[in-house]
């Protein structure tokens, strides 16, 4: 995972790529506390001699010092990077939820479309069924009658004709377009019942633990 969180915080990116940035941050952390905490030790240790009379070079000295005030720097850096990270991964769950909004408006109206059009379709299919239906028992009410049975569409082993039932619904499952109808209004509705139960704060935690999880981080809280 490739730190790059100057372009996430100034560049236009994507409330994903955030909250990548905010854990590859969240690793370089730990990276830059650490090298803090060996500094400070470094600096301490050769501070401790100076002062128990011991010849330290001036150049040791300012050496440890200036690495000590780098891996402060770094660290700030880092901390105030997640910062304005968070804020902005904030954001852009926003306007993800926004954009999701009006793209599941425009997909329902266009289902609304072709709900139309499938249940033209299917009405002339249940009419030539009810007109084979005819033919077969000759009076339509008799014909309708018979195709409102309860077992009317379903066939067991027993039944006669079960297999060729069976050859001609899996032959019309197999030729329906892809994505379905029912596909696609199941699809709206699971971002339906996602936009109405949107919580950002959840959101917010639910991206950032699918990135720790995939990098194998602990979780840590950081600031919304």
């Amino acid at each position: 995972m490739k730190l790059n969180f100057l372009n996430a915080l100034n560049g236009k990116v994507n409330h994903e790529e955030i909250a990548e940035q905010i854990i590859a941050l969240e690793i370089k952390q730990k990276e830059c506390e650490n090298e803090r905490n060996l500094s400070k030790i470094l600096c301490k240790e050769v501070r401790g001699k100076t002062l128990c009379g011991e010849k330290i070079s001036p150049d040791v000295i300012k050496s440890a010092d200036k690495g000590y005030e780098e891996a402060l720097l770094n660290l700030e850096i880092v901390t105030e990077g997640l910062e304005e990270l968070g804020k902005k991964l904030t954001v852009e769950l926003e306007a993800y939820r926004q954009d999701e909004a009006k793209r599941i408006a425009n997909m329902r109206s266009k289902l609304e479309q072709e709900r139309e059009k499938v249940m033209r379709e299917f009405a002339k299919a249940k009419g030539r069924l009810l007109g084979l239906a005819f033919g077969i028992y000759g009076h339509p009410a008799v014909a309708r009658r018979h195709l409102e049975v309860l077992r009317s569409f379903t066939y067991t082993n027993t039944d006669q004709f079960s297999e060729e039932f069976e050859a001609e619904q899996n032959k019309t499952v197999a030729e329906l377009k892809r994505p379905t109808f029912a596909d696609l209004d199941e699809e709206c509705q699971q971002k339906d019942r996602w936009l109405s139960s949107f919580n950002i704060d959840e959101e917010y935690a639910r991206i950032l633990k699918k990135y720790r999880d995939q990098h194998g981080v602990e979780g840590q809280p950081v600031e919304s």
